[in-house]
């Protein structure tokens, strides 16, 4: 099988159960999360967005090591170069044992000071360090057993875990709901997670152990002084990566409980678990084929890279785009049927959200090119500055303007820094060109998107909306709109469009 062929395989392979699995995860978590409301005190669902972002923030020690992995390990693997293969294997098991290590005695440091951190109480019953600590005991695990599922990420089979993963969410699921309707003990809902999530990760190890006895056998050689450097080297600057990602994208629940208040963490948590669906579903969609991009990367000529560039350029817009359209037009008529009237947020926040998401999700293409690449210290400086002014205007706008403000700073953040420096680093670096038309696409689409979300805004309010059946017709109405009014603009004027709808053909056939 031709090269091309078997990345387009792979890449449908990874993209359909992603797909299928999310969709799933996505209607589950609807479920759960009508339960949970229905059983819980409301300040759980704060509870729950709070220790989640701690948590996230403590995962900063993983150092990003996790894309230096995938990165060392595309070209033992492509050449079937098993002692190499080997080596990686056995340096990244041993990094990530230690990394679980440091998580779990920063997680316990941190103990005596959650009194600092948490600044307005919750009002639950239960003892919210036993809460943290299964929290922390839930993540620390994890680490001992992602380096296999990684490899497999590696070798363009991302979707062995995505199945198993599915098989045991839909489990732990059905127990979670029986035990909150049973007995309204949250320790039990966060007790089955674990054992769900830990469970899992060791099946996926096992499976990757059968089908890949090389990541269990023990190198002749360890990787040379040069080989680590090489990696110390990568790994430091993706660090800083990972900082900044940590304090752009977990600090949000932080900042809001400690500017605003406890209650305004629980309403937003319920938008959080909608919009981190959305990114679970558009990453399935999406990462599936970074591996084969990798692989692209290590193979093609430049003119092939740029090409598939903007055509995932383009899909990531298009993706991206219809989410956070249609989030701003119809997640007041899903939260209403759904939870209530009084879970409600302004319309500016909601706008803010999906501000602050589209520029997340709009990197993807100019972020998953420059990894792959092995551009990794080219430009430590823009994440660093990024997390600095997200900090800084997270707290002035947070102050002046409330919830929207604290999301319309981390949206900035990333549009003023790292958006505009992965591509630069793209085109300049590696496809020898310059990214002056990266940045004039870029702010076409976003143009076209701020339009759709107005028109929109401005037509829904012609029709009656309530309940389920009112949200369903607002999104059928926001899906016919979005995507009529974007395949007229750019069926009519860009050749991408027509090239990404060939290959959407022919990914359909072989589906």
């Amino acid at each position: 099988m031709a090269k091309s062929e078997s990345r387009l395989k792979n890449s449908i392979r990874n993209s359909a159960f992603g797909l299928f699995a999310e969709v799933t995860t996505l209607i589950l978590g609807f479920f759960v999360r009508s339960v949970f409301v229905q059983t819980l005190a409301e300040d759980y669902l704060g509870v729950n967005g709070l220790f989640t972002n701690i948590l996230q923030v403590l995962s900063f020690a993983e150092l990003g090591i996790g894309n230096a992995i995938v990165f060392s390990l595309y070209k033992p693997i492509r050449e079937k170069d098993g002692e190499r293969i080997r080596q990686y294997v056995a340096f990244y098991k041993t990094a990530y044992r230690i990394i679980g290590t440091v998580v779990a005695v920063l997680g316990l440091l941190l103990v005596p000071f959650l009194d600092f951190i948490i600044v307005d109480k919750p009002n639950i019953p239960d003892n919210l360090i036993v809460i943290y600590l299964l929290y922390l005991a839930n993540t620390v695990f994890s680490y001992f057993c992602v380096w296999k599922r990684t490899f497999m990420t590696a070798n363009q089979e991302r979707y062995i875990g995505t199945v198993v993963e599915q098989i045991f969410t839909i489990i732990q699921v059905i127990v979670q709901i029986v035990l909150l309707y049973t007995t309204h003990n949250f320790i039990l809902y966060l007790a089955t997670m674990i054992v769900s999530n830990q469970v899992r990760n060791v099946i996926i190890a096992r499976i990757c152990s059968k089908r890949y006895p090389v990541v269990d056998e023990k190198p002749q050689n360890d990787l040379t002084k040069e080989e680590k450097k090489s990696i110390f080297e990568n790994v430091k600057a993706l660090f800083v990566y990972k900082l900044s990602g940590v304090v752009l994208g977990s600090t949000d629940n932080i900042l809001i409980q400690a500017i605003i208040n406890f209650r305004s963490v629980s309403l937003y948590s319920n938008y959080s678990m909608i919009i981190t669906n959305f990114r679970l579903l558009a990453n399935q969609l999406l990462n599936g084929i970074t591996a084969s991009v990798g692989d692209l990367n290590a193979s093609e000529d430049n003119k092939a890279k740029e090409e598939v560039f903007y055509r995932l350029l383009f899909v990531s817009f298009w993706l991206y785009g219809f989410l956070c359209v249609g989030f701003t037009s119809t997640v007041e008529h899903l939260i209403s049927a759904w939870l209530g009237y009084r879970f409600i947020l302004p319309i500016g926040v909601v706008t803010a959200i999906a501000f602050s998401f589209y520029v997340e999700g709009m990197q993807f293409a100019g972020f998953t090119y420059r990894t792959t690449m092995g551009l990794f210290r080219e430009s430590v400086a823009a994440p660093v500055a990024s997390a600095i002014i997200n900090v800084v205007l997270s707290i002035i706008l947070g102050y002046k303007m409330g919830m929207s403000g604290i999301f319309i700073a981390t949206g900035i953040s990333r549009l003023v820094t790292t958006t505009w420096v992965d591509g630069y680093l793209v085109f300049k670096k590696r496809l020898n060109k310059s990214p002056v038309k990266f940045y004039a696409t870029y702010i076409v689409y976003f143009l076209f998107a701020a339009g759709a979300a107005f028109l929109l805004r401005a037509l829904l309010p012609l029709f009656e909306f309530e309940g389920w059946g009112g949200f369903i017709k607002a999104a059928v109405i926001t899906t016919l709109v979005y995507n009529g009014l974007f395949a007229v603009v750019f069926g009519s004027t860009t050749k991408v469009f027509h090239d990404v709808i060939k290959m959407f053909l022919k990914r359909g056939k072989k589906v």
